[in-house]
């Protein structure tokens, strides 16, 4: 899932958290991380947010991206991950997905 973020703004991003054959993850005393990074081989984050789940059973994980988020970053591409933590293990639920920040016509 690609995701395209005009720099300045507030976006919501939902995702859906569903492991191999496609059942929710029970987010329930999860921590939720969307990290953007320059390239996937970097070892430092562009940055990061951290998300929510109103609804833990079924899965959904929400990120607010707001001006702050990117307000240090030049547009352009990079890449990004979704990431659960949980009881001590962590879950890599989107890999290395396109995140495209486009400059504001403001």
């Amino acid at each position: 899932m690609q995701i395209r973020y005009v720099k300045g703004t507030n976006l919501s991003v939902k995702v859906a958290m569903l492991d191999s054959t496609g059942v929710p993850f029970d987010l329930t005393g999860a921590t939720l991380y969307l990290t953007v990074k320059s390239k996937e081989t970097d070892t430092v984050a562009s940055f990061t947010i951290t998300g929510t789940a109103a609804v833990p059973t079924n899965g959904v994980a929400v990120f607010a991206l707001l001006p702050a988020s990117a307000s240090a970053l030049t547009p352009g591409q990079f890449r990004y991950d979704i990431q659960i933590v949980q009881g001590g293990a962590t879950y890599v639920v989107v890999p290395n997905a396109p995140f495209e920040l486009v400059p504001s016509i403001r």
